[in-house]
């Protein structure tokens, strides 16, 4: 059962409560320790890292389970356990993904420091498996493991019930995580809970959508600098609808009608020209007499701006000099 809250934006810390049966603690052994890595399904994991992991734990020799059993054995239990018994919990602590980011390696080294203490002391020092940190995946957490010893007894069900749980977020924030500038989360239902692979998810599209954030701020950034530059302080933003839409539609179509009548005219101009380059002298100078006795003012406008022609014997044509 896990305990992530996320409500608004402030830095949450996590906590993952777990319960394992005897088959199930040789699989849990194997992942804490990266025995098989190189087998590992867990795409989180970067083997490249791995080495970066530690255990806060005294180290001990032997498997998980054979320090469960020994363990286990010392309490001298009038009857053996059940089969479907808890034999060992596991409580997973970490933070918001982006906590981590602002945290040197000393003070990150503390924070699990400080939460391992504090979750030995709870279930007591004889009752600790391990307590290995991971490095090697995207966020670093604590994975803490114990043999759930209540009064002598191997009963998982009276060490983690629902008050105990609850009970444990508050004095874990109390505790530890309320100096490291962590929240405990919101109590009564007001935020949402969030299991392990959903939470990896939302976590995922929280950095997908931070980016696109980002681009969007320098591409606005930008823009402003530009603009005030140029001197476009008080520049009104078109507000873009379907009326605007409509009005710039029927501008554009009255101006691209207005190109193709002039592209009809200048075709028009082409064939007068390609006309007179072709007329004879003497209808060029019928043409001239037609013009001197319609208006006079344009005809010596007419006559200055030409130069000389004359016959041609071949062809009748007006050639230049």
């Amino acid at each position: 059962m896990e305990y992530f809250t996320k409500y608004g934006g402030s830095m949450f810390q996590i906590v993952k409560v777990m319960k394992f049966k005897k088959e199930a603690i040789r699989g849990i052994d194997i992942h804490d320790r990266r025995l098989k890595i190189e087998k590992s399904s867990n795409k989180d994991i970067d083997p490249a890292r791995t080495y970066l992991n530690y255990n806060l734990a005294n180290e001990c020799s032997g498997t998980f389970y054979s320090r469960v059993k020994s363990r286990i054995d010392e309490l001298d239990l009038k009857k053996k356990p059940r089969n479907d018994a808890v034999y060992m919990a596991q409580i997973m602590i970490s933070a918001s993904p982006e906590y981590f980011d602002n945290l040197s390696e000393i003070e990150e080294k503390a924070f699990f420091k400080d939460a391992f203490e504090f979750l030995k002391n709870r279930f007591g020092a004889e009752n600790v498996v391990s307590a290995y940190v991971h490095k090697d995946e995207k966020t670093p957490h604590l994975h803490f493991n114990f043999v759930p010893v209540y009064e002598k007894k191997l009963c998982c069900k009276k060490v983690l019930n629902q008050y105990g749980l609850s009970k444990l977020h508050d004095e874990l924030n109390k505790q530890v995580t309320k100096k490291y500038g962590l929240e405990r989360g919101v109590v009564g239902g007001q935020g949402k809970a969030y299991g392990l692979h959903e939470f990896k998810q939302i976590t995922n599209e929280r950095k997908k959508l931070e980016f696109e954030k980002n681009k969007r701020e320098k591409a606005f950034n930008y823009i402003k600098d530009y603009r005030d530059r140029v001197g476009l302080e008080n520049t009104k933003t078109l507000k873009v609808s379907k009326e605007n839409i409509q009005t710039l539609s029927e501008c554009l179509n009255a101006s691209l009608s207005k190109v193709l009548t002039q592209y009809q005219e200048i075709e028009a101009l082409k064939k007068d020209v390609k006309h007179w380059r072709s007329m004879s002298a003497d209808d060029f100078e019928n043409m001239a007499y037609l013009l001197k006795k319609t208006n006079s003012k344009n005809y010596d406008d007419f006559k200055s701006k030409q130069k000389p022609v004359k016959k041609s014997k071949k062809t009748g044509l007006s050639v230049e000099r």
